[in-house]
């Protein structure tokens, strides 16, 4: 059974958009991980603050991790019609 502690770093966006959502999911799966979530726009340096893991936007690559997407995004100009 997985227990222990998950440390995860993530745009504050993106933390009050899904992240809260998501973790209460995890949680009724894995009941014993206890989730601690660090909602920060700044790249944390996961080796050395002990991360588990990352959200990133638009990651630059490094060579101590591993990624995946799994999400997109899409941009959308709105504006009043007289504009």
């Amino acid at each position: 059974v997985p227990r222990g502690r998950l440390r995860i770093a993530a745009p504050l966006l993106f933390s009050q958009v899904a992240l809260g959502r998501l973790s209460a999911d995890f949680r009724r799966q894995y009941p014993e991980i206890l989730i601690e979530a660090v909602a920060e726009d700044r790249l944390a340096d996961l080796v050395d603050e002990h991360f588990d893991l990352a959200i990133r936007i638009n990651p630059a690559a490094d060579s101590r991790l591993v990624g995946r997407c799994f999400a997109r995004d899409q941009r959308v100009l709105v504006a009043a019609p007289g504009l």
